[in-house]
């Protein structure tokens, strides 16, 4: 009724480091995301983006218990975002004893904060907050992956080289595909749908 979560997870591949170099990194093109995965791999690939300086997407989630505060101090001073849900977030905050102003002057660009259902706030670098609202669908079905789907068009347009509130913009409309269908990448749509749906909600062409 309420759409709590139970999990049961096995680490399986992610308790191995990957072991990819990333050969053909370039700044000028290239823009990553360091999500929960291998925590070899969460502490590494930081120093490798900013060594290369490769714009990246800082998202630790559910990886926040287990990462240090250098852990972390690090990362973000080197991101070009740092995203989270509001709980992951101030988590963030709790870790690191930073407030969100002294975390946002780490970034390069500022923070991206999902609510769920209220939508998501971008916390631009000076200062200023943008709320983003969410697209209204006929049926939720299930929630889980929205916040997946939400990075993934938010990537997609920073991508295209969109500014960070449209880019967030077409996050929102990808996650209210996902929430639509169950399970986490169940739902689907064509170039098309997706635009119709965007353009009711937001009136801009992409």
């Amino acid at each position: 009724q309420m759409n709590n979560q139970i999990t049961a997870f096995h680490a399986a591949a992610m308790m191995t480091p990957s072991g990819y170099t990333f050969p053909h990194l370039t700044a000028a093109e290239d823009l990553a995301i360091i999500c929960p995965s291998n925590l070899d791999d969460m502490r590494e690939h930081p120093k490798l983006y900013q060594e290369k300086g490769v714009r990246y997407i800082y998202d630790p989630s559910q990886q926040l218990p287990i990462l240090t505060k250098d852990d972390l101090l690090f990362a973000i001073g080197g991101a070009y975002l740092l995203a989270g849900n509001d709980y992951e977030i101030q988590l963030i905050q709790n870790i690191t004893g930073c407030s969100k102003q002294e975390l946002l002057a780490m970034t390069k660009e500022g923070i991206v904060t999902t609510f769920g259902e209220k939508g998501s706030l971008i916390t631009h670098k000076d200062g200023s907050e943008t709320q983003v609202g969410i697209v209204p669908i006929k049926n939720m079905v299930d929630p889980t992956g929205a916040g997946d789907a939400y990075r993934a068009g938010l990537i997609k347009g920073l991508v295209q080289g969109q500014s960070l509130v449209e880019a967030a913009r077409l996050g929102a409309t990808c996650a209210s595909y996902c929430i639509e269908s169950y399970g986490t990448q169940g739902h689907n749509f064509t170039y098309e749908e997706f635009m119709a749906r965007h353009l009711a909600t937001f009136g801009e062409a992409q």
